[in-house]
C-alpha cells in the first residue's frame, strides 16, 4: 500500500492507538505486542468487513433515504434473512 515500502514476502507492522505508524522487513519495538500473523496477509483497512460488504449495496439504493428509512429497512431485512 505504499509505494515507498513496496510488498513484503515477510515483515513487522507496528500499529501505534489504531494507527499503521511502520512497516518493514523488521521493527525494533521492545514493549510491542506480538500478534504473530505468519502465512497471513496483512493489509490495511479490512476490519469486520463481514459486515459491511453486504451494506454497500444499499448506497445506490437508499441514497435519498433518511435514517429513520434505513433503520426500518436494515431490521426488514433482518428478519427475512432470520426466517
Amino acid at each position: 500500500m505504499d509505494l515507498a515500502t513496496g510488498d513484503l514476502a515477510s515483515g513487522d507492522v507496528l500499529i501505534t492507538d489504531g494507527v499503521i505508524t511502520e512497516a518493514a522487513e523488521q521493527i525494533d519495538a521492545p514493549d510491542a505486542e506480538v500478534i504473530d500473523a505468519t502465512g497471513r496477509i496483512v493489509l490495511p483497512d479490512f476490519v469486520d468487513i463481514h459486515r459491511h460488504t453486504w451494506q454497500t449495496q444499499f448506497c445506490g439504493l437508499g441514497a435519498d433515504w433518511t435514517f429513520d428509512d434505513y433503520m426500518t429497512m436494515i431490521a426488514s431485512a433482518a428478519r427475512v434473512e432470520r426466517c
